[in-house]
């Protein structure tokens, strides 16, 4: 059964919800996942009755699933009583075989109760109107991957509106894959005003996760002139409402297209305004299918489709340093970000990565640095100024640390600059009163969140003579930059101890960074120098929030700095969704991976923020 109905018109989340029913009256399951209303001796589902729920006959003959089919789109008639909407409702969905332009299926700029329309709109004929919908919004006809319950309601109704303007013959030329018009290396003008949908479907990252093929989609063939790679892309090239998706096929046959395709992309590394881009390894002589479609969000559009040659720099083939810092090599370790930067900075691969690329790859590869976090949930402040290091812990001569202690917020600075950095120990003594369990062991919790990029990780000292060689470092890294947290770290130790957490410029690896951070940042694109450390002790295998309470991100749903937790936070989620490499601000709990349970937080959080 599907969990929840999404639409840029703001549709709702939960079945309990979509009808405004308290939680008392949630439908109750069986062992089958059907509804417990459903079954013998419930009453005819084709005749109104006063207890609820059906028994699966109608007319007398069987109609397998009928109540639950029905119970899906309106759970009243499993709770209350099956009165005459119920009986409606079966007729449609039991009673007839629903598709798009099935009569009785109601107008399509009806909120008509059921999946599908009947290609009427306002009651004129508007051929082809439910496809042109479902192709950019599934559950209006229980498509994938909302097969199993969907209906045409007044966000389907106000797609309608909006899309099904045009008369026939309007469609673009080159509307199907068989129509598919022939182009070369350089800029087209694209558009798919008036376009329907055609061709397959494919997994992402062909596509946003939710549209039975690319949306409203138009073709093109092209001959390779060369062979090696070639970049095709809309990137930064098309109207900033149309987000746009690609799909690049081996062989024009439209009736043998590459599956999985050659290359696709939905939102591209870099690009504005979800564009794509995709690079792909051509023949000379060799005949390519080009799919350009759309997603939800932004289903037409016009533009430019460019397809060029993709040339790699050798700087960017074997780059070792971090894209987003001033690393001290020519190139980066980012192969896409680096060639982007490269073209438009050529010295970034043919002499320096500087502070100057850094604050470019910042601009085209990740979010832009942010602006000062809040820092008012701090509960202790490091007390050292930008520029000194106070407590450089076994850095120091002599040693020096800030003493904490579990729940502990913790406001610092940090800087890299002129070949050095600052570095922050703080102390914190673990006793026999943290071992809930009393199996000699707890967990320290640290997590940071940061203006600049900053490494958290766990020190242990097992001699006690503070000699860097002997230093151990057990868990996991914590790591922040552009006001988001990565990843929380953690690490299991024995109760009772004398441990460390270090706080310093670096990487999401625990990489050290001595350079491009200084307290006096440069003009352009540049980070500042404060963070929170929030550090906990736990008894080992206890689960907490290592969110750090900023007030600057007292809203990490909020993905897209809106002020409220909506439907552009769901789509960016699911265009994340998977294995997510640092920084990836979807990864609410830090885990490495965008998956239900990061869905899962941010529909807990769904509407304004606080």
């Amino acid at each position: 059964m599907r969990c929840f109905h999404w639409s840029n018109s703001g549709r709702r989340f939960g079945f309990a919800w979509a009808l405004g029913l308290s939680a008392a009256y949630v439908v109750v399951a069986g062992a089958s996942g059907q509804p417990k209303a459903c079954g013998p001796g419930a009453g005819p589902c084709d005749m109104p009755h006063q207890t609820p729920g059906c028994d699966d006959t109608c007319g007398g003959d069987p109609c397998e699933g009928c109540c639950e089919a029905v119970c899906a789109v309106n759970p009243v008639c499993c709770l209350l009583q099956w009165g005459p909407l119920c009986v409606q409702l079966a007729s449609k969905l039991c009673l007839q075989e629903l598709a798009c332009g099935v009569p009785g299926t109601g107008d399509c700029h009806d909120d008509n109760g059921t999946p599908f329309c009947d290609d009427t709109c306002a009651g004129d004929a508007c051929p082809g109107c439910c496809a042109i919908v479902c192709a950019v919004d599934p559950y209006c006809c229980a498509l994938p991957p909302f097969e199993d319950v969907g209906d045409w309601d007044g966000a389907c109704a106000t797609e309608a509106e909006q899309l099904c303007t045009c008369a026939p013959g309007d469609e673009p030329a080159n509307d199907n894959c068989a129509s598919a018009v022939a182009i070369g290396l350089g800029d087209t003008p694209v558009t798919n005003e008036c376009a329907t949908p055609d061709g397959p479907s494919h997994a992402g990252p062909c596509n946003d996760g939710f549209l039975v093929g690319l949306g409203l989609d138009v073709w093109y063939t092209h001959e390779a002139t060369f062979t090696g790679e070639l970049r095709v892309t809309t990137c930064n090239l098309v109207d900033p409402a149309w987000d746009t998706q690609l799909a690049v096929y081996e062989g024009c046959d439209c009736a043998a297209l590459s599956d999985p395709p050659l290359g696709c992309n939905n939102d591209g590394a870099g690009c504005a305004d979800g564009s794509s881009e995709v690079v792909v390894n051509v023949v000379q002589g060799n005949c390519y299918m080009i799919r350009l479609g759309s997603s939800y969000l932004g289903p037409v559009g016009a533009g430019t489709l460019r397809l060029e040659p993709f040339v790699v720099p050798d700087a960017c083939v074997n780059g070792i340093g971090d894209c987003l810092l001033a690393n001290g090599t020519v190139g980066c370790s980012d192969q896409a970000c680096c060639a982007a930067i490269c073209a438009n900075d050529p010295d970034c691969c043919d002499v320096d990565w500087d502070q100057a690329c850094a604050a470019l790859a910042a601009t085209l590869c990740a979010a832009l640095p942010c602006g000062p976090i809040d820092t008012s949930a701090a509960n202790l402040d490091e007390g050292e100024p930008c520029g000194d290091d106070t407590n450089g812990g076994c850095n120091s001569t002599p040693p020096a640390f800030t003493e904490i202690v579990s729940g502990d917020v913790i406001a610092g600075t940090a800087w890299g600059d002129g070949g050095t950095r600052d570095t922050d120990w703080y102390r914190i003594n673990v006793t026999t009163d943290d071992d809930a369990d009393g199996d000699g062991q707890v967990d320290i919790h640290y997590n940071v969140l940061a203006e600049l990029p900053i490494t958290s990780f766990l020190l242990v000292d097992p001699v006690g003579n503070c000699n860097l060689d002997d230093l151990e470092t057990p868990g996991t890294v914590a790591y922040s930059q552009s006001c988001t947290q990565v990843g929380f770290g953690v690490a299991t130790v024995a109760a009772p101890g004398e441990y460390f957490v270090f706080a310093a410029t670096g990487t999401a690896t625990g990489g050290a960074v001595f350079d491009g951070y200084p307290c006096t940042p440069p003009l352009g694109p540049a980070f500042g120098n404060q963070y929170l450390l929030c550090v906990n002790v736990v008894d080992d295998g206890e689960v907490i929030d290592t969110t750090c309470p900023s007030g600057k991100d007292t809203c990490p749903w909020d993905l897209n700095g809106s002020g409220d937790v909506g439907i552009l936070d769901l789509l960016a989620l699911l265009a994340a969704w998977g294995p997510c490499p640092a920084p990836c601000p979807p990864d609410f709990d830090g885990s490495g991976t965008v998956d239900i349970f990061d869905l899962l937080t941010l529909i807990a959080n769904w509407g304004a923020c606080p």
